[in-house]
């Protein structure tokens, strides 16, 4: 069966990928990549990406850690937050109210929600 541009170009994109994940030196990626554009068949496609996985798999194990941190930082920051909530409260029932109190805990939650934020994305 004969292929197509969008077809050469998906095996040249999975050669590249291949290439950056270190599967292929840049001689061989050169040389698969010349095949590929030149294919006329699936089955020269195929000759291109010979000795290569199929599916590029994706790194389950770098999803679930990230997943787990912003877990955590949320958690962190919705347990924070509880804290200064009570702080709060309990500032303004001995000490009144005051343009103090009121500047400095949400002052201090929006720097908290800040560091946690900055935290999580890394």
């Amino acid at each position: 069966m004969h292929v197509g541009d969008p077809e050469r170009t998906r095996a040249t994109d999975a050669l590249r990928r291949h290439y950056v994940d270190g599967r292929l030196t840049d001689v061989e990626l050169e040389e698969r990549v010349g095949v590929a554009l030149a294919a006329r068949t699936r089955n020269d496609l195929r000759a291109s990406l010979v000795g290569l996985p199929r599916g590029i798999a994706v790194d389950a194990t770098g999803i679930v850690r990230r997943a787990l941190v912003i877990v955590a930082a949320v958690g962190a920051w919705c347990f924070i937050s509880s804290l200064l909530l009570v702080a709060f409260v309990a500032t303004l029932a001995v000490a009144g109210a005051s343009a103090g109190v009121f500047i400095g805990f949400p002052l201090a939650w929006l720097a908290l929600t800040a560091l946690l934020y900055r935290a999580a994305a890394r």
